[in-house]
């Protein structure tokens, strides 16, 4: 099988942990992400492929540098939904000749539990040799409005049954009476099937989308192709246009952790806040933050509250998918983009604090990556290494470095360094001098194409 993995996403649903430029998949919720976590549950199944948009490039990027390796990427110019998403996939496996084999698509941020049930279900589809399309549906464990469900007249649980119809999300009573009657699965959007199937069926319906996707030649004319596409669901523009759908039930400890609420069932307490948590008079509180604080509440109960350095989201349980209301008002765009560290593709910097005249950083590199051949006209740089080993270049002055060793690097100096170890180089870097922006950079010498 060849794993796809679909890892878009807004950063909303569980802001402020998460933001556009860092969502949900690639937060440090757990001690790897869920990018990581999906990565492992398919890696024996094949060399994956993973589709993802290219202001998403360096975090995906990043995480393959951290032992993800023997994965295809393709960047969106801009996001379109799970349809042009899906497409793209296809014609690139097309054009490799691989329409025959069978393909698994799989969100990037989901999480599943039971991952022997998850893998007896896949090998339960491709024992098959058929042009069916099928899809993994969950147990609901209560009447959720937050996601799509599947119909089936006769739900038998781990074997391929017939798809009815599907239905949106429903409202609440709607909800709740899917869930009484035992023949509604929620829709997880993970769906397999062979290559040629669905490309026959764009052919037949004349999919605007495809008839888009394959005039792409050779991927040089990718991105003025895909911005003209329209953002569709591979849910309506496939699953619901398709005959004899065929889908999975299952009850795999599966979520997609779409709220805060749905993260506060799925993640018990003490995995999501390891500090000290002092409650008076104050029953059935969540809290998450990754952040180094005593936590005290007095008198409040059944709040959500999520931490981070420069925002805190408190909510009543219930709520949280109010979110996204919410932020359309906050005026600050920052925070509803990034965070107080940058990605970078030899690893991260992290601002610890500035003033008008000084600004500090924790910077790390990872392993046999390094900085640009650099200089800096308004600023003096002083490195304190913390862990790891390093090679400095001091104008063309080369040095290895360790664990407590100092660098100093004059204004309009050109340096870099490189980490020359097993593990990731980490050093504090305090500035000093009048102007500490990211464009006071000269480069003389990148390793990842970037110019002044």
């Amino acid at each position: 099988m060849i794993p796809i993995i679909l890892s878009g996403g807004s950063g909303n649903r569980l802001w402020p942990i998460s933001r556009k430029d860092s969502p949900k998949q690639f937060c440090n919720f757990f001690s790897e992400s869920l990018f990581k976590q999906t990565f492992d549950r398919i890696s024996e199944l094949g060399n994956p492929l993973v589709i993802s948009n290219i202001n998403l490039k360096i975090p995906t990027e990043n995480s393959l540098n951290q032992g993800l390796q023997n994965v295809t990427c393709l960047y969106e110019p801009i996001s379109k939904n799970t349809a042009p998403a899906i497409a793209l996939a296809l014609h690139y496996l097309n054009c490799k000749d691989l329409s025959n084999e069978w393909v698994g698509v799989f969100p990037a941020d989901h999480v599943i539990e039971d991952k022997k049930a998850f893998h007896d279900i896949l090998k339960l589809v491709t024992a098959h040799q058929d042009n069916q399309v099928y899809l993994l549906g969950i147990k609901p464990r209560e009447p959720k409005t937050g996601y799509g469900y599947i119909e089936m007249d006769n739900v038998q649980y781990n074997q391929i049954c017939d798809v009815k119809r599907f239905h949106e999300k429903p409202n609440q009573e709607t909800a709740n009476k899917y869930f009484e009657s035992g023949q509604f699965m929620w829709n997880s959007g993970i769906f397999i099937f062979k290559p040629k199937t669905i490309i026959e069926h764009f052919n037949k319906t004349q999919s605007e989308i495809w008839n888009q996707i394959k005039k792409i030649d050779n991927f040089s004319n990718f991105y003025q192709i895909y911005e003209e596409l329209k953002g569709n669901s591979f849910d309506h523009e496939v699953l619901e246009k398709f005959d004899n759908i065929k889908c999975i039930p299952s009850d795999i400890s599966w979520s997609d952790i779409g709220s805060w609420d749905e993260f506060s069932n799925v993640i018990d307490q003490p995995y999501s806040y390891t500090n000290e948590i002092v409650e008076i008079d104050s029953t059935n509180n969540y809290y998450f933050s990754n952040n180094k604080k005593v936590i005290t509440s007095i008198g409040v109960d059944d709040l959500i509250i999520a931490d981070s350095p420069d925002s805190l989201l408190i909510c009543k349980k219930g709520s949280s998918e109010k979110v996204k209301s919410a932020l359309q008002r906050v005026k600050n765009q920052k925070v509803l983009s990034s965070h107080n560290y940058e990605l970078r593709p030899w690893g991260q910097f992290e601002v610890l604090d500035e003033c008008y005249n000084y600004k500090v950083k924790k910077i790390t590199i990872f392993p046999d990556h390094q900085l640009s051949y650099q200089s800096h006209n308004l600023r003096s740089e002083h490195w304190t290494i913390t862990s790891g080993l390093g090679l400095v270049n001091i104008d063309g002055e080369m040095n290895e470095v360790q664990t407590g060793d100092f660098v100093a690097i004059p204004m309009k100096t050109k340096h870099r360094i490189k980490n020359i170890g097993p593990n990731n180089l980490e050093f504090i870097e305090i500035q000093t001098g009048s102007y500490f922006g990211e464009d006071d950079i000269i480069r003389y010498q990148d390793d990842y194409g970037r110019h002044q």
